[in-house]
């Protein structure tokens, strides 16, 4: 079983967040547009941008169709490439290759081989069988997301609940039964809003796993605001669900 990493943050403050991509590995996400595409779909295309705005490299996934009501919506998967600009900070952008119109650019993401870096982020992964959230579920199956982002655990608590009984002829306590959990406390890098959203939707899915642990969220995500700036952190409890699927007894 993986283990959700004890990192600290170390980056400085950026305006907005991103995730971490690392070449040579599975990226999945879905564009849930609000408003489907409903143009001539063959002419649609993402790119990865560099920071100049420039493309870097073209074509970079395939878009897979996911019909909707009003048009189509975009399942994404593939493996990371390293870009020409190495190491580095990026964008992807689906447009028209016809009508030059730009349907999505993306917060920036985070490029990076670094063994350094990549030991402060943690690999999610969610799905869900029921639609939410704009996430077709229910039209494809294989909409998934996996990405890498930073979440720092900060805290690790075992809470139990006991059920308790006196032996009449001893007047002993005895274990009736007995639970015990494990539970995680997490705190986000600095997310601005879309961040927070898109985190806090994420904790909504019933497929949950970071770093190949299994979680489910337990308690409010709380965003610690700061009006001096357009960035904060997030916290937030989780239940290990490995944990606690093996340690339940009598």
């Amino acid at each position: 079983m993986g283990r959700i990493a004890r990192n600290k943050n170390h980056r400085g403050v950026f305006p907005v967040y991103g995730p971490t991509l690392v070449p040579t590995e599975n990226v999945k996400f879905y564009c849930n547009f609000t408003t489907p595409v409903s143009e001539a779909r063959t002419n649609w295309r993402m790119d990865l941008l560099d920071s100049k705005n420039q493309i870097d490299v073209v074509g970079i996934a395939a878009l897979n169709e996911v019909a909707v009501t009003g048009g189509v919506r975009f399942r994404i998967d593939f493996t990371m490439p390293t870009p020409s600009g190495g190491n580095g900070y990026y964008r992807f952008m689906i447009w028209n290759t016809v009508s030059t119109e730009v349907k999505f650019i993306s917060n920036p993401v985070r490029v990076t081989s670094q063994l350094c870096d990549i030991a402060y982020t943690s690999t999610v992964q969610y799905s869900s069988p029921n639609n939410i959230f704009n996430y077709d579920y229910e039209q494809d199956p294989q909409i998934e997301t996996i990405l890498r982002i930073e979440v720092n655990l900060t805290d690790t608590q075992f809470p139990d609940e006991q059920e308790e009984y006196k032996e009449l002829s001893t007047g002993l306590k005895k274990r009736y039964s007995s639970e015990l959990d494990k539970v995680y406390e997490l705190e986000t890098y600095y997310f601005d809003d879309a961040a927070h959203e898109a985190f806090a939707v994420m904790l909504q899915h019933e497929d949950l796993i970071m770093n190949d642990v299994p979680i489910v969220k337990d308690g409010d995500y709380s965003v610690e605001t700061d009006t001096r700036q357009n960035v904060y952190r997030g916290r937030v409890t989780v239940i290990d669900n490995n944990f606690a699927n093996i340690n339940r007894g009598c």
